[in-house]
């Protein structure tokens, strides 16, 4: 098992698999506050990686990503317009 930062030409990945948990969430507790949409996912995980306003560490099964961590990166973080390290 290996841990990468992803770069933006892999967030597809990352958002269906966003996507996945989100249809689990959404069929075990059978409350729906939202549609989930793929492209939508995809277009939007590549805008706040490509921004730096998402870091996203992901683990590889064989050259296959199997989960990730998706956080906040420091300069998403501010206060009046300014950017407020964390």
């Amino acid at each position: 098992m290996k841990f990468q930062i992803i770069e933006k030409s892999q967030s597809e990945e990352v958002a269906k698999l966003a996507v996945c948990l989100t249809n689990e969430i959404i069929e075990r507790t059978g409350i729906k506050h939202f549609d989930v949409d793929v492209p939508l996912a995809v277009s939007l995980c590549d805008n706040y990686v490509s921004k730096g306003l998402y870091n996203v560490i992901a683990a590889y099964d064989q050259n296959e990503i199997y989960n990730c961590i998706i956080r906040r990166s420091k300069i998403a973080h501010t206060w009046a317009g300014h950017p407020v390290a964390v």
